[in-house]
Protein backbone atom coordinates (compact mmCIF):
# COMPACT_ATOMS: atom_id res chain seq x y z
CA UNK A 1 0.00 0.00 0.00
CA UNK A 2 1.37 3.40 -0.95
CA UNK A 3 2.11 6.05 1.65
CA UNK A 4 0.18 9.26 1.01
CA UNK A 5 1.70 12.52 2.17
CA UNK A 6 -0.28 14.20 4.90
CA UNK A 7 -2.50 11.23 5.68
CA UNK A 8 -1.96 11.03 9.40
CA UNK A 9 -4.30 11.68 12.28
CA UNK A 10 -2.63 14.84 13.54
CA UNK A 11 -3.09 16.51 10.15
CA UNK A 12 -6.72 15.41 9.99
CA UNK A 13 -7.40 16.65 13.50
CA UNK A 14 -5.90 20.04 12.61
CA UNK A 15 -8.07 20.12 9.48
CA UNK A 16 -11.23 19.44 11.49
CA UNK A 17 -10.25 22.22 13.92
CA UNK A 18 -9.65 24.67 11.06
CA UNK A 19 -5.96 25.02 11.96
CA UNK A 20 -4.37 24.22 8.57
CA UNK A 21 -2.95 26.98 6.42
CA UNK A 22 -4.48 27.32 2.93
CA UNK A 23 -1.42 25.60 1.43
CA UNK A 24 -1.52 22.72 3.92
CA UNK A 25 -5.24 22.26 3.42
CA UNK A 26 -4.94 22.20 -0.39
CA UNK A 27 -2.12 19.63 -0.20
CA UNK A 28 -4.08 17.44 2.22
CA UNK A 29 -7.21 17.53 0.09
CA UNK A 30 -5.23 16.59 -3.01
CA UNK A 31 -3.79 13.63 -1.11
CA UNK A 32 -7.22 12.53 0.03
CA UNK A 33 -8.59 12.83 -3.50
CA UNK A 34 -6.04 10.30 -4.76
CA UNK A 35 -6.34 7.97 -1.77
CA UNK A 36 -7.40 4.40 -2.44
CA UNK A 37 -9.99 2.60 -0.35
CA UNK A 38 -7.15 0.46 1.08
CA UNK A 39 -5.33 3.62 2.19
CA UNK A 40 -8.44 4.87 3.96
CA UNK A 41 -9.19 1.51 5.54
CA UNK A 42 -5.68 1.39 6.99
CA UNK A 43 -5.97 4.89 8.40
CA UNK A 44 -9.42 4.27 9.90
CA UNK A 45 -9.79 0.62 10.94
CA UNK A 46 -13.41 -0.51 10.95
CA UNK A 47 -13.39 -1.55 14.59
CA UNK A 48 -12.66 2.02 15.69
CA UNK A 49 -15.92 3.49 14.46
CA UNK A 50 -18.49 0.82 13.73
CA UNK A 51 -20.13 1.05 17.19
CA UNK A 52 -19.86 4.83 17.60
CA UNK A 53 -23.03 6.72 18.58
CA UNK A 54 -24.02 9.36 15.98
CA UNK A 55 -23.66 13.02 17.00
CA UNK A 56 -24.30 16.31 15.24
CA UNK A 57 -21.51 18.24 13.56
CA UNK A 58 -21.85 22.02 13.74
CA UNK A 59 -22.89 23.62 10.46
CA UNK A 60 -19.84 25.89 10.21
CA UNK A 61 -17.48 22.91 10.20
CA UNK A 62 -19.69 21.11 7.67
CA UNK A 63 -19.74 24.04 5.27
CA UNK A 64 -16.05 24.79 5.61
CA UNK A 65 -14.97 21.21 5.04
CA UNK A 66 -17.32 20.58 2.13
CA UNK A 67 -16.54 23.90 0.45
CA UNK A 68 -12.83 23.14 0.62
CA UNK A 69 -13.42 19.67 -0.83
CA UNK A 70 -15.47 21.01 -3.72
CA UNK A 71 -12.93 23.75 -4.44
CA UNK A 72 -10.06 21.29 -4.48
CA UNK A 73 -11.69 18.48 -6.46
CA UNK A 74 -14.12 20.17 -8.85
CA UNK A 75 -16.68 18.06 -10.68
CA UNK A 76 -14.42 15.44 -12.34
CA UNK A 77 -14.73 11.68 -11.78
CA UNK A 78 -16.48 10.55 -8.60
CA UNK A 79 -14.29 11.89 -5.74
CA UNK A 80 -13.31 9.87 -2.72
CA UNK A 81 -16.26 10.88 -0.53
CA UNK A 82 -18.75 9.46 -3.07
CA UNK A 83 -17.20 5.98 -3.19
CA UNK A 84 -19.55 3.56 -1.44
CA UNK A 85 -17.00 1.96 0.90
CA UNK A 86 -15.37 5.27 1.73
CA UNK A 87 -18.71 6.97 2.41
CA UNK A 88 -19.49 4.29 4.96
CA UNK A 89 -16.02 4.15 6.51
CA UNK A 90 -13.60 6.95 5.66
CA UNK A 91 -15.92 9.93 6.04
CA UNK A 92 -17.46 8.54 9.20
CA UNK A 93 -13.98 7.78 10.51
CA UNK A 94 -12.76 11.28 9.79
CA UNK A 95 -15.51 12.80 11.85
CA UNK A 96 -15.20 10.25 14.64
CA UNK A 97 -11.60 11.38 15.01
CA UNK A 98 -12.85 14.88 15.76
CA UNK A 99 -15.35 13.53 18.28
CA UNK A 100 -18.27 13.44 15.87
CA UNK A 101 -20.07 11.06 13.55
CA UNK A 102 -22.54 11.88 10.78
CA UNK A 103 -24.82 9.50 8.91
CA UNK A 104 -24.54 8.88 5.18
CA UNK A 105 -27.94 10.48 4.38
CA UNK A 106 -26.94 13.54 6.41
CA UNK A 107 -23.64 13.71 4.53
CA UNK A 108 -25.49 13.55 1.20
CA UNK A 109 -27.65 16.51 2.23
CA UNK A 110 -24.54 18.43 3.33
CA UNK A 111 -22.86 17.82 -0.02
CA UNK A 112 -25.95 18.92 -1.96
CA UNK A 113 -26.36 22.08 0.11
CA UNK A 114 -22.66 22.97 -0.07
CA UNK A 115 -22.85 22.89 -3.88
CA UNK A 116 -25.86 25.22 -3.95
CA UNK A 117 -24.81 27.92 -1.49
CA UNK A 118 -24.18 31.45 -2.71
CA UNK A 119 -22.94 34.72 -1.26
CA UNK A 120 -24.77 38.05 -1.51
CA UNK A 121 -22.64 41.20 -1.06
CA UNK A 122 -23.56 44.90 -0.86
CA UNK A 123 -21.23 47.88 -1.10
CA UNK A 124 -21.32 50.77 1.40
CA UNK A 125 -24.38 52.90 0.73
CA UNK A 126 -26.18 50.11 -1.17
CA UNK A 127 -29.14 48.19 0.28
CA UNK A 128 -30.66 45.01 -1.09
CA UNK A 129 -33.64 42.76 -0.31
CA UNK A 130 -33.71 39.06 -1.16
CA UNK A 131 -36.38 36.37 -0.76
CA UNK A 132 -35.27 32.87 0.24
CA UNK A 133 -36.76 29.61 -1.04
CA UNK A 134 -39.06 29.33 2.03
CA UNK A 135 -40.45 32.86 1.61
CA UNK A 136 -38.24 34.45 4.29
CA UNK A 137 -37.17 37.99 3.35
CA UNK A 138 -33.71 39.34 4.20
CA UNK A 139 -32.74 43.00 3.83
CA UNK A 140 -29.01 43.75 3.66
CA UNK A 141 -27.55 47.05 4.78
CA UNK A 142 -24.56 48.61 3.03
CA UNK A 143 -21.20 46.89 3.49
CA UNK A 144 -22.80 43.51 4.19
CA UNK A 145 -22.18 39.92 3.13
CA UNK A 146 -24.50 36.97 3.73
CA UNK A 147 -24.11 33.28 2.85
CA UNK A 148 -27.36 31.53 1.89
CA UNK A 149 -28.46 28.23 0.27
CA UNK A 150 -30.38 28.08 -3.00
CA UNK A 151 -32.83 25.77 -1.21
CA UNK A 152 -33.11 24.63 2.40
CA UNK A 153 -32.70 21.06 3.61
CA UNK A 154 -35.64 19.12 5.01
CA UNK A 155 -34.72 19.57 8.67
CA UNK A 156 -33.19 23.04 9.11
CA UNK A 157 -33.01 26.51 7.56
CA UNK A 158 -29.70 28.26 8.07
CA UNK A 159 -27.99 31.41 6.81
CA UNK A 160 -24.72 33.03 7.83
CA UNK A 161 -24.06 36.73 8.23
CA UNK A 162 -20.40 36.98 7.21
CA UNK A 163 -20.29 40.70 7.99
CA UNK A 164 -22.57 43.71 8.08
CA UNK A 165 -26.22 44.09 9.06
CA UNK A 166 -29.40 42.29 8.03
CA UNK A 167 -33.08 42.47 8.94
CA UNK A 168 -35.02 39.23 8.64
CA UNK A 169 -38.74 38.60 8.30
CA UNK A 170 -38.78 34.84 8.83
CA UNK A 171 -41.51 32.67 7.33
CA UNK A 172 -42.99 30.51 10.09
CA UNK A 173 -42.31 26.77 9.89
CA UNK A 174 -42.59 24.87 13.16
CA UNK A 175 -40.98 21.78 11.62
CA UNK A 176 -37.84 23.62 10.50
CA UNK A 177 -36.24 26.15 12.86
CA UNK A 178 -34.50 29.10 11.23
CA UNK A 179 -30.88 29.62 12.29
CA UNK A 180 -28.63 32.64 11.76
CA UNK A 181 -24.94 32.53 12.63
CA UNK A 182 -22.93 35.73 12.99
CA UNK A 183 -19.40 35.74 14.32
CA UNK A 184 -19.43 33.82 17.59
CA UNK A 185 -23.22 33.97 18.00
CA UNK A 186 -26.01 31.61 16.95
CA UNK A 187 -29.66 32.77 16.73
CA UNK A 188 -32.62 30.42 16.39
CA UNK A 189 -36.26 31.23 15.64
CA UNK A 190 -39.43 29.67 14.26
CA UNK A 191 -41.07 32.76 12.78
CA UNK A 192 -40.37 36.37 13.68
CA UNK A 193 -38.73 39.59 12.51
CA UNK A 194 -35.42 40.72 13.93
CA UNK A 195 -32.20 42.56 13.16
CA UNK A 196 -28.65 41.21 13.29
CA UNK A 197 -25.61 43.49 13.12
CA UNK A 198 -22.11 42.06 12.92
CA UNK A 199 -19.63 44.35 11.18
CA UNK A 200 -16.18 42.82 11.69
CA UNK A 201 -14.48 46.07 12.74
CA UNK A 202 -16.99 46.54 15.56
CA UNK A 203 -16.01 43.17 17.11
CA UNK A 204 -19.51 42.48 18.36
CA UNK A 205 -22.83 41.00 17.29
CA UNK A 206 -26.06 42.84 18.11
CA UNK A 207 -29.47 41.15 17.89
CA UNK A 208 -32.68 43.19 18.18
CA UNK A 209 -36.17 41.66 18.07
CA UNK A 210 -39.09 43.49 16.47
CA UNK A 211 -41.77 40.76 16.59
CA UNK A 212 -41.94 37.22 17.93
CA UNK A 213 -39.24 35.56 20.00
CA UNK A 214 -35.68 34.38 19.34
CA UNK A 215 -33.04 32.50 21.31
CA UNK A 216 -29.41 33.57 21.23
CA UNK A 217 -26.33 31.83 22.54
CA UNK A 218 -22.59 31.73 21.91
CA UNK A 219 -21.63 29.16 19.28
CA UNK A 220 -19.04 27.68 21.64
CA UNK A 221 -21.69 26.98 24.27
CA UNK A 222 -22.96 28.85 27.30
CA UNK A 223 -26.33 30.04 28.50
CA UNK A 224 -29.23 30.69 26.17
CA UNK A 225 -30.85 34.13 26.14
CA UNK A 226 -34.47 34.43 24.98
CA UNK A 227 -35.37 37.80 23.45
CA UNK A 228 -38.85 39.28 23.13
CA UNK A 229 -39.94 42.37 21.13
CA UNK A 230 -38.01 45.50 22.01
CA UNK A 231 -35.14 43.63 23.65
CA UNK A 232 -31.60 43.83 22.32
CA UNK A 233 -28.60 41.68 23.20
CA UNK A 234 -24.97 42.43 22.37
CA UNK A 235 -22.18 39.84 22.32
CA UNK A 236 -18.74 41.43 22.78
CA UNK A 237 -16.12 39.37 20.94
CA UNK A 238 -13.29 40.77 23.06
CA UNK A 239 -14.93 40.21 26.45
CA UNK A 240 -16.68 37.02 25.26
CA UNK A 241 -19.79 38.18 27.13
CA UNK A 242 -23.40 39.22 26.54
CA UNK A 243 -25.11 42.44 27.62
CA UNK A 244 -28.82 43.14 27.36
CA UNK A 245 -30.92 46.29 26.92
CA UNK A 246 -34.53 47.34 26.36
CA UNK A 247 -34.98 49.71 23.41
CA UNK A 248 -37.21 52.77 23.66
CA UNK A 249 -37.89 52.96 19.92
CA UNK A 250 -38.97 49.38 19.14
CA UNK A 251 -40.65 50.51 15.93
CA UNK A 252 -37.27 51.68 14.61
CA UNK A 253 -35.69 48.20 14.69
CA UNK A 254 -34.58 47.52 11.14
CA UNK A 255 -35.67 51.02 10.14
CA UNK A 256 -32.43 51.51 8.20
CA UNK A 257 -34.14 49.58 5.36
CA UNK A 258 -36.25 52.70 4.73
CA UNK A 259 -33.63 55.29 5.75
CA UNK A 260 -35.12 55.56 9.23
CA UNK A 261 -32.32 55.78 11.81
CA UNK A 262 -32.51 55.99 15.60
CA UNK A 263 -29.62 56.66 17.98
CA UNK A 264 -29.98 56.32 21.74
CA UNK A 265 -27.04 57.90 23.56
CA UNK A 266 -24.72 56.80 20.74
CA UNK A 267 -21.15 58.04 20.38
CA UNK A 268 -20.54 59.98 17.20
CA UNK A 269 -17.83 57.54 16.14
CA UNK A 270 -20.54 54.86 15.94
CA UNK A 271 -23.02 57.21 14.26
CA UNK A 272 -20.47 58.17 11.59
CA UNK A 273 -19.69 54.50 10.95
CA UNK A 274 -23.41 53.78 10.64
CA UNK A 275 -23.87 56.61 8.15
CA UNK A 276 -20.95 55.26 6.13
CA UNK A 277 -22.75 51.92 5.76
CA UNK A 278 -26.16 53.45 5.09
CA UNK A 279 -25.19 56.27 2.74
CA UNK A 280 -21.70 55.35 1.56
CA UNK A 281 -20.22 58.46 3.23
CA UNK A 282 -16.49 58.81 3.88
CA UNK A 283 -15.56 60.71 7.04
CA UNK A 284 -12.31 62.53 7.74
CA UNK A 285 -12.35 63.64 11.38
CA UNK A 286 -9.67 66.21 12.14
CA UNK A 287 -10.86 66.86 15.70
CA UNK A 288 -10.88 63.44 17.37
CA UNK A 289 -12.64 64.77 20.47
CA UNK A 290 -15.83 64.95 18.40
CA UNK A 291 -15.93 61.16 18.13
CA UNK A 292 -16.55 60.70 21.86
CA UNK A 293 -19.59 62.97 22.02
CA UNK A 294 -22.99 61.30 22.53
CA UNK A 295 -26.25 62.08 20.71
CA UNK A 296 -29.91 61.08 20.88
CA UNK A 297 -31.61 61.46 17.52
CA UNK A 298 -34.19 60.02 15.15
CA UNK A 299 -33.92 60.63 11.41
CA UNK A 300 -36.92 59.70 9.25
CA UNK A 301 -36.05 59.66 5.55
CA UNK A 302 -33.68 62.59 5.93
CA UNK A 303 -31.08 63.42 3.30
CA UNK A 304 -27.45 62.90 4.19
CA UNK A 305 -26.93 66.67 4.09
CA UNK A 306 -29.74 67.23 6.62
CA UNK A 307 -28.37 64.54 8.95
CA UNK A 308 -24.86 66.01 8.97
CA UNK A 309 -26.25 69.53 9.51
CA UNK A 310 -28.40 68.41 12.47
CA UNK A 311 -25.58 66.41 14.04
CA UNK A 312 -23.27 69.40 13.67
CA UNK A 313 -25.68 71.54 15.70
CA UNK A 314 -26.28 68.85 18.32
CA UNK A 315 -22.60 68.03 18.88
CA UNK A 316 -21.20 71.48 18.08
CA UNK A 317 -18.79 70.62 15.28
CA UNK A 318 -18.01 72.21 11.93
CA UNK A 319 -17.86 70.33 8.67
CA UNK A 320 -17.39 70.49 4.92
CA UNK A 321 -19.22 68.35 2.41
CA UNK A 322 -17.86 67.28 -0.97
CA UNK A 323 -20.30 64.76 -2.41
CA UNK A 324 -19.68 61.61 -0.29
CA UNK A 325 -16.64 63.02 1.51
CA UNK A 326 -17.31 64.67 4.89
CA UNK A 327 -14.57 66.59 6.70
CA UNK A 328 -15.23 67.12 10.43
CA UNK A 329 -13.19 69.76 12.30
Amino acid sequence: MMCIMGMDRKIIQRWLNGELSPGEEAAWLRAMETATEEDIAALFPEEEWEHTTPMLVDARRQRRSLSAIHAATGAAEAPWWKRNVVKAACVAGLLVLGGYLISQPRLSRMVAEAKDRKTIVTADGVKKMITLSDGTRISLNGGSEVDIPETFTADVREVRLVKGEIFLDVEQDEQRPFIVTSGKVKIQVLGTSFNVRGYSEEQRTVVSVKTGKVSVHARQGGREIVLTPGVQVTFDDRKVAFSQAVLKETGMIGGWKNNELAYENEQLKDVFRDLAYNYGLRFEVRDSSVLNKHVNAIFIKRSQEDIIRILGKMADFKYKVNNKDIIIY
